[in-house]
């Protein structure tokens, strides 16, 4: 059995707006100071988004939500770079932890592909037999 995916790498799929949204507000304390800086990183994340889409658009790039762009040094890579200036700290961010952002993506988010793949994988398993 082969299969392919249909997106450009595994970050394509692990990312949604809604899900860089809610990381950049994660790790902020329900007090009233930190609903101060909720508002100020879901606009710093707003901002770095909308500015990112822009550029690609204006070079006839693809967007940020397209199966065609690669997600990590395409957008990632240069979203966490901006967000992270405009909040004026380190790198929020590596690409190391990209696989972080899966606790963010509502289990709606996840693509049906993604399933497929993960079935089509467990199958094999279990035709699988230990080498003796």
């Amino acid at each position: 059995m082969e299969t392919m995916w249909q997106r450009c790498e595994i970050e394509n799929y692990i990312y949604t707006r809604e899900s860089l949204l809610a990381l950049a507000v994660a790790d902020v304390q329900e007090d009233l100071f930190g609903h101060a800086e909720k508002t100020r990183r879901r606009e710093a994340m707003e901002g770095a988004i909308g500015e990112i889409e822009q550029s690609l658009a204006n070079l006839n790039q693809p967007s940020p939500w397209s199966a065609d762009i690669k997600g990590s040094d395409g957008f990632l890579d240069i979203l966490f770079a901006k967000f992270s200036q405009k909040l004026g700290v380190p790198l929020v961010l590596r690409k190391a932890d990209y696989y972080l952002l899966v606790g963010f993506l509502p289990s709606q988010a996840i693509l049906t592909e993604v399933r497929d793949k993960l079935d089509a994988i467990v199958a094999v398993a279990k035709r699988a037999k230990p080498v003796e």
